[in-house]
């Protein structure tokens, strides 16, 4: 009985409220202010016979300046079609209005408007809001990044555990692999020391390519043992080495085969230049002059030039 007695008393509470505020001068007109969608009214002929002042805030335009004007005026020119068959179909068939499109503002740009109403002798009375584009691509843009990174995620993982497998078994096999080296190794020496006497290398890494000549042979002794020409005494070969039938044995004495023109430099003379023209002896290039070369400095020089010129 108390429940049925408090909703008794909110049911009187909000009837009497309702009834205070519908007694109130322009109520109508308030609840229409304070809207936020743009509420329109338009006729058969698609004009404004009504607009809120909702539209001074998101379109630009007062109240006044669109009323009595055709709607199709201020819509897209790829819109306006569809605008006006939507309106036709919806009018003919009664059925509720819904259409986006795009509707020129008063600072010349256009903004995606949806209009929803339903029609009333043969009228529409519809309500616009504007259609949050940016807001919904960013936000559809953010949750596409949002999931992809999710993915990257997971194969990172999936990555991180196949490469910790990987270098567990590579660790362990190495493990094994050195542990049976160790136990074959005490097995291989007395076998595998017999193999490789024959291909031990020098010490000497000189003789590599000279297996058979003793080392402590110079490189003229050795050079003498292989070709059996003493080169250090100056004897040379043409065409023996090739099995030539004309080939000849030459010996070139060491006074000739060492004898080579020696070209002495000239050394500059230690003499101060002077211009024979200004005196100057401080001059960074010298030039020809009436004296010969290098007598007149650089200015005197380009001067007594121009001047043989033009004589």
């Amino acid at each position: 009985m108390e429940v049925n007695n408090s909703q008794q008393v909110m049911r009187l509470n909000l009837n009497s409220s309702l009834s205070e505020f519908t007694r109130r001068k322009n109520w109508s007109s308030s609840i229409l202010d304070s809207l936020r969608d743009v509420v329109h009214v338009l006729n058969n002929d698609l004009r404004l016979v009504y607009c809120s002042a909702a539209s001074s805030e998101f379109l630009g335009y007062k109240p006044s300046e669109l009323v009595n004007h055709a709607f199709t005026e201020y819509l897209h020119v790829d819109d306006v079609d569809m605008f006006v068959r939507e309106f036709r179909n919806c009018k003919n068939s009664m059925q509720t209005f819904k259409c986006s499109y795009r509707f020129l503002r008063k600072d010349g740009k256009y903004t995606t408007l949806e209009t929803k109403g339903t029609f009333y002798k043969d009228s529409l009375f519809g309500n616009a809001r504007k259609v949050p584009t940016e807001a919904a691509r960013s936000i559809d843009s953010f949750l596409d990044l949002k999931m992809e990174n999710e993915v990257l995620k997971k194969k990172l993982a999936l990555l991180k555990q196949q490469h910790h497998r990987r270098e567990s078994s590579a660790n362990s096999d190495q493990t094994l692999s050195t542990a049976s080296l160790t136990t074959g190794n005490g097995d291989m020496d007395d076998d595998s020391s017999d193999d490789f006497d024959d291909f031990n290398i020098p010490a000497n890494a000189s003789n590599v390519y000279t297996q058979g000549v003793n080392s402590s042979y110079d490189i003229n002794e050795s050079l003498a043992l292989f070709t059996g020409l003493r080169y250090d005494l100056g004897e040379r070969s043409s065409g023996i080495s090739l099995g030539l039938e004309a080939g000849e044995l030459t010996n070139i004495g060491m006074n000739q085969f060492m004898s080579t023109p020696i070209i002495k430099r000239v050394e500059k003379s230690d003499v101060p230049k002077i211009c024979t023209d200004c005196g100057t002896t401080d001059a960074p290039e010298w030039r020809r002059g009436p004296s010969g070369p290098k007598t007149l400095c650089n200015a005197c020089g380009l001067r007594w030039a121009k001047k043989t010129k033009k004589n």
